[in-house]
């Protein structure tokens, strides 16, 4: 895994069809990584795409963390690894911004 300044601003180069993040916790407000570092080259992997997926396991979901790098607005795709329900307040928040639930 690649990482720190010089990551996030080769990233200013490309552009994206498809951006797969990973997030630490996933709730209403939006999308969390655990520190400020690996937020912000999320932020910037996101900015520069088009569909935006965050991957995050059940244990995420309904959860804060300490970096949020964004809102369920700009995220297209959620993926999971359980048939549970998500939490009510989540479940809103993707149904209100469109935001597609897969399960696998």
């Amino acid at each position: 895994m690649t990482g720190g300044a010089l990551t996030g601003e080769q990233l200013e180069r490309f552009s994206f069809d498809r951006v797969f993040v990973s997030a630490t916790a996933v709730d209403a407000g939006g999308v969390y990584m655990g520190g400020a570092e690996s937020g912000e080259l999320a932020a910037r992997m996101l900015a520069r795409g088009g569909e935006a997926v965050v991957l995050a396991g059940s244990e995420k979901m309904g959860r804060r963390s300490v970096y949020r790098y964004a809102s369920l607005e700009q995220i297209h795709v959620l993926v999971t690894d359980t048939q549970m329900p998500v939490p009510t307040g989540l479940a809103a928040g993707l149904k209100q911004n469109g935001v597609r639930l897969v399960r696998a």
